[in-house]
């Protein structure tokens, strides 16, 4: 395994999340030549480790999505995010939000667009509870979020 770093770790929080059991979980996993991670939801394991070569799969389309567009269209998606900052407030939230009720117009939606709403609805800051109170500047840090896909990229793309 490469030298580990410490700027890689997971964009999304998700149910089922293994962050805290990383420690108890990584001497139970062999070193191999390729990383295969069958569910990979936030990514804690797979970016705790940061294998040289790994492969990932999820049944969450909308997930892999994220995965795929961090991968294959990094600029836009920052893009896209920078755009969401830009208009955050609670009726802007609830509208995104809302976007895959209609499931055709949804389909609409390119994959940079469906990539950066999971994200956007993702971020601890974003809660249905605080989206009204919480500053513009702590729901979606551009900067923040530019470092971890550039460094995800490199790593997805091994």
């Amino acid at each position: 395994m490469s030298r580990k770093n410490p700027f890689v770790m997971p964009i999304l929080k998700w149910v089922g999340g293994k962050r805290q059991l990383l420690d108890s979980i990584n001497p139970l996993i062999p070193e191999c030549s390729t990383y295969y991670e069958p569910f990979i939801g936030g990514g804690a394991v797979l970016f705790g480790r940061q294998p040289n070569k790994a492969v990932i799969n999820d049944s969450n389309e909308e997930l892999i999505n994220v995965y795929r567009m961090i991968k294959e269209e990094p600029e836009a998606l920052i893009a896209a995010l920078s755009a969401h900052k830009e208009q955050n407030c609670e009726e802007y939230y609830y509208t995104v939000r809302a976007w895959d009720r209609d499931k055709e117009t949804y389909q609409t939606r390119t994959n940079v667009e469906r990539a950066a709403r999971i994200i956007y609805l993702n971020r601890p800051a974003t809660t249905a509870c605080s989206a009204s109170t919480a500053p513009a500047s702590s729901i979606l840090r551009g900067a923040d979020i530019r470092i971890r896909i550039s460094r995800t990229r490199r790593l997805s793309m091994r």
